[in-house]
């Protein structure tokens, strides 16, 4: 995963799994992201942590991943 191709404004962090350090441009902020990719989907889920690289951004821990249907 390479944060350089993203767009827009980055507003949460993936933190945990095989995203992390990840930033996206994404909302809801109360909702779980799941991302695809390598055969499986992952899930992220918003925390009220506050990140240390990132302060600004919302923190989204990794909750799990499943083989991709």
């Amino acid at each position: 995963m390479d944060n350089n191709d993203l767009q827009g404004h980055p507003n949460i962090v993936l933190r945990g799994g095989p995203a992390d350090g990840r930033t996206l441009d994404f909302t809801p902020l109360d909702a779980t992201i799941e991302l695809s990719f390598g055969g499986q989907v992952h899930s992220y889920r918003p925390t009220p942590d506050r990140d240390d690289e990132y302060p600004a951004l919302t923190v989204f821990a990794f909750a799990g991943s499943i083989t991709a249907p």
